[in-house]
Parts: structure tokens; sequence; C-alpha cells
């Protein structure tokens, strides 16, 4: 069971209104001790590996029902704007991730609460959204597209561009998660390190032109980690630093492991 949010209530007015003549027995989640629980089911270790990564800036899109020949891209489609700041930072950041890490745009092939609603039931929103490949939309204003999937056309000098199915690329990235599993050495705090660097490195590159890296920076400052400290703390920090470059950008972070890693 999972619980995203949970609230203790001892007023006997709220649980006649919900139709308890008493309150029910319950318990502070915080006076518990998991430990136990992570041994009764045996597991090696609390944390996936960071060794792929993925990073979603979910854009929302303008809806237009006619064709746009001048692009060209015909029929119904959707369009987002690119904001040339995040891009640039982003871009850095793919580079620099390799084969270790993914970044996209993403945005719904929906405009109306209904659809997302319905789609958000079946747990069929990834299969109804376009994931536009930053790397490819550098000298671009915009995004147009039609269909779900990696492909659309960059805008303002018009380019189609297709890239693999979107989950296909997950599917790679799971693949080389299973690969650095059985190859390497590292742990999951060089894991962690390999991704904090990889912000800093795009934050300090792009930060003569983006204000947002800059605070940034100046924000994480305090949160460089130092080898003699505890791996616990140094663990904290870098994590730290990438929520920090995520919050800023608007950007969700995916670890991508193999399914025995899941939990």
């Amino acid at each position: 069971m999972g619980i995203d949010a949970a609230l203790m209530v001892t007023s006997p007015l709220f649980w006649k209104t919900v139709g308890f003549s008493d309150p029910l027995p319950g318990v502070v989640l915080n006076d518990l001790r998991f430990g136990r629980i992570w041994r009764q089911v045996e597991r090696k270790r609390t944390l996936p590996t960071f060794a792929t990564n993925l990073f979603l800036q979910v854009k929302r899109s303008e809806f237009l029902s006619r064709s746009n020949y001048a692009v060209p891209i015909y029929g119904p489609h959707y369009r987002f704007n690119i904001k040339q700041h995040q891009q640039v930072a982003l871009v850095r950041l793919a580079k620099t991730l390799g084969h270790r890490g993914k970044v996209f745009y993403a945005a719904p092939v929906f405009h109306t609460h209904d659809v997302l609603y319905r789609l958000t039931a079946r747990q069929e929103l990834v299969k109804n959204s376009n994931f536009a490949p930053i790397h490819r939309l550098n000298g671009h204003e915009r995004w147009l597209y039609s269909k779900p999937g990696a492909s659309g056309v960059g805008h303002s000098e018009p380019e189609k561009i297709d890239e693999p199915n979107f989950l296909d690329q997950l599917n790679d990235l799971e693949t080389m998660s299973i690969e650095f599993d059985n190859r390497r050495n590292e742990t999951t705090l060089e894991d962690l390190r390999f991704v904090a660097l990889a912000i800093q490195s795009s934050a300090r590159e792009t930060s003569w032109s983006s204000p947002i890296s800059r605070e940034y920076l100046r924000r994480t400052e305090a949160l460089s980690a130092v080898e003699h400290e505890p791996y616990e703390l140094q663990a904290a920090k870098l994590f730290m630093q990438i929520v920090t470059f995520c919050q800023l950008f608007g950007v969700q972070w995916h670890v991508v492991s193999s399914e025995q890693d899941n939990f």
C-alpha cells in the first residue's frame, strides 16, 4: 500500500460526521521504524540504482483545429513554444548524460478534461502523449505534432523530426540499467554524483545566458558533497542538487531501473 498523504483526526465530531461513534484506532507513521520491513522482504538495498535516468519537462500545448500548410502539418494538431534559456540548459544536460539518460519535452495529444480523466483512470497517459527529443530542437522556437510518439515538426524553419518510439527508448534505458548492474562496481552514491555533476556542468555552461542556471548555482553552493562526509550526508546533498534543478526548471526526474530494482 502506498500513502501519499495522511491525517490523524481525533475530533469526535469528525468521526460522527462520517458515521462512526468513536475515533478509529490508528498509528502515527513517523513513530514506526521501517528497517525491519525491508529485512523481512530480504531487500539488500532500499534505493534503486541511479545509473540511467529520464528527465521530462511537461508542456501545456495549444490545440489547433486546422492544417498549417506552411510548416507543413495537416489536420488538427498541437503546438507549444520552446523557451530558449531552458532549451540550452536541457540540451547540455542531455549531452553530458550521454547514453545514461534521456531528456524530453512531454505534451498531451488531447485537450479536454474528460479525456484526461479517462486516460488517467486507464493508466494510458504515456500512450497518448508526445515526447519531443530536446537534443533535436536547437534553433527552433516551437514544436508542432499531431500524434503520440516522438515525431513532429520543429519550427520556425520547418524541420520534420522522427525519433524512435518513446517506449522503445525507455526499454533501451532499462536494458542499459541491467548492463550497468551486471558490469559495474559503481555505488548508488557514484551514480548520484554522476547525475549531479552533469547538471552542474549544464548550469555552469549556460549561466551566462540563463537566470535560472545562475539561481541553481547560488542555491546549491552549500550542497557540495565532500568525500570525508558520511555516506548518507553525501547522498542527501547530491539528491537535493538534482531535485533543486528539477524544481527550478520544471522538470520531472524518473529513475529507469530493471524490474529487479523496482520496489
